[in-house]
């Protein structure tokens, strides 16, 4: 949410007409649907989830790195493709794995949960990035996001451990 919520805003700090946004995600998007046959590769498939989402957060992280050094539409471009793949690699695992965490009978009640966190995620987005535009410009909210995702791929592993 933070990116549908803060590219707008990061473009607009940056000099660039934040209707850019909308090609960003055309381009997102297309790098979704170019790559999603990947994802029926051996390798892919058979990977752990710990090792999906270890891959996915890191290639997140250097995506939106990307972002904080980006200050052209152009530049932006392979940042947005590295965020798309990574969020690929990330969400049917995602899914998957919260069905797992449940117990019998009661995936539903632990998806509509999950599917609460994105309402919380689209309160604060707005929230959080503005805040951080403001403190130092975009730079700041895409370095932040990057160490965030940067972390979140270094403590896949122990965080599964004990959630599994």
């Amino acid at each position: 949410m933070l990116i549908i919520m803060a590219l707008p805003l990061s473009l607009t700090a940056d000099g660039i007409n934040p209707a850019s946004a909308g090609l960003l995600m055309a381009a997102s998007t297309l790098t979704l649907v170019l790559a999603r046959p990947a994802m029926s590769h051996r390798k892919l498939a058979n990977a752990s989830t710990a090792t999906m989402f270890m891959i996915g957060y890191a290639l997140m992280a250097l995506g939106l790195a990307g972002f904080a050094i980006a200050h052209t539409l152009p530049a932006l471009l392979a940042p947005t493709a590295l965020i798309s793949v990574g969020e690929l690699l990330l969400m049917g695992r995602a899914l998957a794995l919260v069905s797992e965490l449940a117990p019998p009978g009661a995936a539903a009640r632990y998806l509509a949960v999950y599917g609460l966190s994105w309402g919380v995620a689209t309160f604060l987005a707005p929230l959080l990035s503005a805040w951080l535009i403001a403190t130092d410009g975009p730079g700041l909210l895409w370095s932040v996001t990057a160490g965030a995702c940067a972390a979140m791929a270094i403590l896949q592993r122990p965080l599964l451990r004990t959630a599994v």
